[in-house]
């Protein structure tokens, strides 16, 4: 039995976990070199009858995947593959397989943030990939992600979807950035399972995993996007938060990021500039103080200046690029 199959074989059986497919591979180098007396003396009687089982049984399942994969539908890659991301290889619970499209040669800087993001933090993402110049790998959730992925391949870089759900279930948004665009799909699940709230946290770690660098863009108190920054932290992988206003909910999870000193604050605006964007349409000093990163005096200090240099009007409560 070739290892691929094996792989597929144990993955598909019930209670044996990534951690025990890792340790198998690093007893026997290779699954198709499994001695199942051996494992009974490493992993112990249970798992090793739960082995058994799974190489014996007949696995229809398993044969549709073999299928696909020899008809090209998609590639797939494991644990003892040479190519294999080697920044997996090093946490605790790696994907015994990746199922793609595209390259595995993963790399870039990871980009996340809330699936509803404001006007402010998709220009926020626009000027990072730009100034950055680096190919960016994040989760493909409409938002935030998206964003950073179609940036990415404005600006002519790579980008890389770590999918939430098995690969043949992709969303067709998302399809389209790999049959259009170039980009390229992971996915650890077998290729028919669907996204569940189980499925989309546990791709997280693998952006940070893969990251050089994690940006969390927007994120609120219990934003998903939180649960890739802690892998990041874990993980000791650079982690960066953006604070469009200390006055909104938007930004209370990246602004308790920074508090605690688990992520640096980055912003690559001027504030000059940002403030002639926000007021392309009239804005109430009140409602500059929402979008804006600073305190009443200092918003006020920036908008005299620039009605002083003629850039800004003011027209009863509201303020106005000329």
């Amino acid at each position: 039995m070739e290892a691929l199959e094996v792989y597929l074989r144990l993955i598909n059986q019930k209670n044996i976990g990534y951690g025990t497919i890792k340790k198998l591979v690093k007893t026997f180098g290779s699954l198709k070199n499994i001695d199942l007396k051996i494992s009974n003396t490493v992993l112990g009687s249970k798992r090793t009858e739960l082995i058994k089982l799974a190489l014996r049984k007949t696995d229809e399942k398993v044969k549709e995947i073999l299928k696909l994969i020899e008809k090209g539908e998609f590639k797939a890659i494991t644990l003892e593959d040479e190519n294999y991301p080697e920044r997996l290889k090093a946490i605790d619970n790696p994907p015994p397989i990746l199922f793609y499209k595209g390259s595995i040669e993963v790399n870039g800087i990871g980009i996340v943030g809330t699936r509803n993001p404001s006007e402010k933090s998709l220009s926020f993402v626009e000027k990072l990939v730009k100034k950055k110049k680096k190919n960016v790998i994040s989760g493909g959730a409409k938002g935030i992600d998206f964003k950073a992925h179609k940036e990415a391949l404005n600006n002519g870089l790579k980008t890389f979807v770590i999918l939430g759900c098995g690969i043949l279930k992709t969303p067709k948004y998302i399809l389209d950035l790999h049959e259009e665009f170039g980009a390229t799909l992971i996915s650890e699940f077998l290729p028919f399972q669907e996204g569940s709230k189980y499925t989309f946290p546990k791709r997280n770690r693998l952006i940070s995993a893969l990251s050089d660098e994690v940006y969390i863009i927007e994120a609120g108190e219990k934003s998903g996007a939180l649960i890739t920054a802690n892998y990041a932290i874990e993980y000791k992988v650079p982690l960066y938060a953006y604070v469009g206003s200390k006055n909104s909910e938007r930004w209370k999870g990246c602004i308790k990021l920074i508090e605690k000193g688990f992520a640096r604050e980055i912003n690559i605006e001027d504030k000059n500039s940002n403030l002639e964007e926000l007021l392309k349409t009239p804005k109430t000093f009140d409602e500059l103080l929402l979008l804006t990163n600073m305190n009443r005096s200092e918003l006020l200090k920036e908008l005299n200046m620039l009605i002083i240099k003629g850039k800004v009007k003011q027209e009863g409560a509201y303020y106005l690029k000329v």
